[in-house]
């Protein structure tokens, strides 16, 4: 009887061992497990997803910002300033100016894309690439510990279908009166860099570049065309209305 109770006994250790083993090894395992990469699914500000009404965002411009002409080189661009809607899978640019020295002789020039209900009417639409690989950040408040993505995509600033489906819009000016106008529409690529860049109030990296074409030339415009494109370079320092902000798109 006594070899009976010293044998439970020591099962008893075993599995009282064994359950502290297991229970140890899941806390050790939980963290990895709840912040395990994956195919990105939506997007959370400061740790919470974001709901289909959206959280506003504005972007300041980085140097360089550029825009490249064939014929006439490249353009550095004194500024850039940006909002828009941050929502649970993309995001979409609602408003995008850029300072910039004009390329004809005595005017001066504006490049924007404002959206109404008719004009642009979806703004500039921001998707991410399907399928690219993310991490859900281990604490997105208050130190936003890693890790940090680079999310792709890419940001259609309209097909050219139509007029009003042409996101930018560029005006040469003579004082009040436009020598020369065109718009520009097509896809381009972007990139975002989780990392952030300031914390009070919290800021991260949008890049975006590429070619768009210039469509419904009008006016005295020389040395330029329709179909002729034209590439863009605007880095964007984004920061949300929702505080503490930072973004992560996570599996």
């Amino acid at each position: 009887m006594e070899q009976n109770g010293t044998i439970i006994m020591t099962v008893r250790r075993i599995a009282s061992y064994l359950g502290a083993t297991a229970g140890a090894l899941a806390l050790a395992l939980a963290p990895s497990i709840a912040n395990a990469a994956g195919p990105f699914n939506h997007i959370e500000i400061g740790g919470v997803a974001v709901t289909s009404t959206g959280t506003t965002f504005t972007g300041t411009g980085v140097a360089p910002i550029n825009a490249t002409i064939p014929g006439f080189g490249t353009i550095t661009c004194s500024s850039a300033t940006a909002g828009g809607t941050v929502l649970p899978t993309t995001a979409k640019v609602t408003s995008l100016s850029l300072a910039c020295p004009s390329i004809i002789p005595g005017t001066t020039v504006t490049i924007g894309v404002n959206t109404s209900s008719t004009k642009c009417p979806n703004g500039i639409v921001l998707t991410p690439t399907a399928g690219q690989t993310v991490d859900k950040m281990a604490s997105a408040v208050p130190n936003y510990a890693g890790p940090y993505d680079l999310v792709t995509g890419s940001a259609n600033f309209g097909s050219g279908a139509t007029d009003n489906d042409k996101c930018v819009a560029v005006q040469f000016k003579i004082g009040s009166l436009v020598a020369c106008s065109f718009k520009l529409y097509g896809t381009v690529p972007w990139t975002f860099n989780e990392t952030p860049l300031a914390t009070t109030p919290v800021s991260q990296r949008l890049n975006i570049a590429g070619n768009l074409t210039i469509s419904s030339l009008s006016g005295a415009c020389p040395g330029l065309s329709n179909g002729v494109q034209i590439a863009l370079s605007v880095p964007l320092n984004i920061t949300t209305a929702s505080a503490p902000g930072v973004i992560d798109f996570v599996p």
